[in-house]
């Protein structure tokens, strides 16, 4: 099977030899003296900048999924996972892995947590008869509140999910920069311009990380950990339908 990764504008040209004149023999270093010669942003210049850019991140980018798969690795199993929050978690999880592969922190945040709620829900629709009318609009820390009343959860887990919980809060709603657990609080302070750049080896950027990181060792703990869900929804349900 061939893939055809290069911009081919650029990488089927041939290299015809000249006296004095090295040739380009880097895929890289033909694009950068192809995409100087354009005046006009078309899908081939675009096409030869995220080449560009794949090559520049694609050590970060396999070092990141390094990190993602030690998280996932101790819960791998061949039968699969029982998934009580419907394919919308596991795309939302599938999201969160892929968003911090590519160092999109914040979507990894929002979409781990947004797994975390699904899943939690669809445990708690087996008690429904036991719940307020309006439950299904609950956010995640009423869900986990309830969930670990049941004994769905464990401690340590719903203690997890809480913290989830109140770091997408700081991320998704508006609160005022000095937020004890802020971003910018917990990155300390910065002048107004660093607070825009993207940059790895920044406090600011490092923050976000480490919360991306931390929701999604949250929902795989969640989602695909041996939580024994079955066994506790059912346990749960037995005790409080005598």
């Amino acid at each position: 099977m061939t893939h055809d990764y290069p911009p081919p504008i650029v990488t089927d040209q041939p290299e015809l030899p000249f006296e004095d004149i090295s040739s380009l023999t880097r895929e890289e270093q033909r694009v950068i003296a192809w995409l100087k010669t354009q005046e006009v942003e078309t899908i081939e210049t675009i096409t030869a900048t995220l080449f560009l850019m794949d090559g520049e991140s694609r050590r970060s980018r396999a070092e990141r999924w390094v990190e993602i798969r030690s998280v996932q690795v101790p819960y791998d199993r061949d039968e699969g996972f029982p998934i009580m929050g419907g394919p919308e978690a596991i795309w939302l999880y599938d999201e969160a892995c892929h968003s911090y592969a590519e160092s999109m922190y914040l979507a990894a945040l929002l979409c781990a947590h947004s797994a975390c709620e699904r899943e939690l829900a669809g445990c708690l629709e087996f008690f429904e008869a036991q719940l307020p009318p309006r439950w299904q609009t609950w956010g995640l820390g009423k869900l986990v509140s309830e969930a670990s009343r049941l004994g769905l959860i464990d401690q340590t887990l719903r203690d997890k999910l809480y913290e989830v919980s109140e770091l997408r809060k700081v991320s998704a709603h508006f609160k005022p920069p000095q937020t004890p657990n802020s971003i910018i609080r917990r990155a300390g302070q910065f002048p107004a311009e660093k607070l825009w750049r993207n940059e790895e080896d920044s406090s600011y950027f490092g923050v976000m990380r480490v919360d991306a990181l931390l929701a999604i060792e949250t929902s795989t703990e969640l989602l695909r950990g041996n939580q024994g869900l079955f066994y506790r929804i059912r346990t749960a349900k037995l005790r409080k339908d005598r």
